[in-house]
């Protein structure tokens, strides 16, 4: 296929099970400002239903979307299969559950025209759990601006910053480059992924206008990323990004942020998987200083006599009990008022 050929950008959208997400999902794609792209859809095995009954309603027949289909193999393998029939210059990743500004896709480009060499762009990003409020909710950070790639992956392990998977346009070179999806994750795939893709480049660029949703409050998404095997997936990704990072920079700043990233995982996996908590405190000390943060002012006051762990067994438990879907409620509601 020539040049010519090629649609500018190619939105690969992984879907298992998407319900009522997925129309408005794809819909966010077709509507976008930039016309020259294409949509591919990847099922993973669903069987809601979603899926066929998106591909056969006329409100989505448009040239552009490709449909592809396979046994239920995991969001990294379905993200895969839908990066080696994409044809874009470009790749979007976009999650079945999330949204993209109309616009978000031509100002990306247009950021990009300015910027020579540029093969990997992020963007502004918001939070929403039902609808997208009318006046989008931005929290910007360190990481929304320019950045070498060891400066980005410092300053997100240090602070525990993250830029979701849909703020990202990337070069198809650049995919080529740094490799598939690591189908063994399952937590914080994005994260390994990503930060392998930007140390294979000399920059990450940024563009403010160039805005994404990302959908918050997912019951399911919470209880998946709780077990062990979730927890053992989460140190793999955390070990392969410390291991990749090391290749390219040793300096203290790069030591003090993978510290950080390892305090707050063994923070964050105990008491669910105290075994992998125990190896995350170790590989923090290895790189400095083990700096334990249950959150919040009442935990912390009762970690200094009783202990970090003590203090995290109560937090876990006030969860269960339903404080964190309070929580939930009240994050709602306040981004609804707004």
């Amino acid at each position: 296929m020539t040049g010519k050929d090629r649609p500018t950008v190619s939105v690969i959208i992984p879907a298992f099970n998407p319900g009522d997400w997925l129309e408005p999902c794809v819909r966010s794609v077709i509507d976008q400002t930039m016309t020259d792209l294409e949509i591919i859809l990847v099922d993973d095995g669903s069987t809601d239903g979603s899926v066929q009954k998106m591909a056969q309603s006329a409100d989505y027949d448009d040239h552009r979307i490709r449909i592809f289909s396979q046994k239920n193999q995991g969001a990294a393998a379905t993200r895969n299969l839908g990066l080696s029939h994409a044809r874009g210059q470009w790749i979007n990743f976009l999650d079945a559950d999330d949204l993209l500004h109309p616009e978000k896709l031509q100002h990306q480009l247009n950021e990009l025209e300015d910027s020579p060499g540029l093969m990997m762009i992020g963007g502004a990003w918001s939070r929403f759990y039902d609808t997208p409020p009318k006046v989008p909710q931005v929290r910007a950070d360190a990481l929304w601006q320019e950045h070498s790639p060891q400066s980005w992956l410092a300053t997100a392990l240090e602070h525990n910053l993250m830029m979701q998977p849909a703020a990202w346009l990337v070069s198809a070179c650049l995919t080529k480059k740094a490799g598939p999806w690591n189908d063994a994750l399952t937590l914080n795939d994005d994260g390994e992924y990503f930060a392998r893709m930007m140390l294979a480049t000399d920059r990450v660029g940024f563009c403010a206008k160039a805005l994404s949703f990302y959908r918050s409050g997912i019951t399911s998404s919470l209880s998946a990323g709780s077990s062990p095997e979730h927890f053992d997936s989460a140190f793999t990704a955390m070990s392969l990004i410390s291991q990749n990072l090391l290749a390219v920079s040793s300096e203290t700043s790069v030591h003090h942020a993978l510290a950080c990233a390892w305090s707050r995982l063994a923070v964050e996996s105990y008491p669910n998987a105290p075994e992998v908590s125990e190896r995350c405190e170790e590989n923090a000390k290895q790189y400095g200083e083990f700096t334990p943060n249950v959150g919040g002012r009442w935990l912390t006051r009762l970690s200094r006599p009783l202990g970090w762990r003590a203090a995290r067994r109560l937090q876990s438990t006030v969860y269960a009990l339903g404080y964190r879907h309070y929580g939930l409620k009240r994050a709602k509601k306040k981004v609804i008022d707004v």
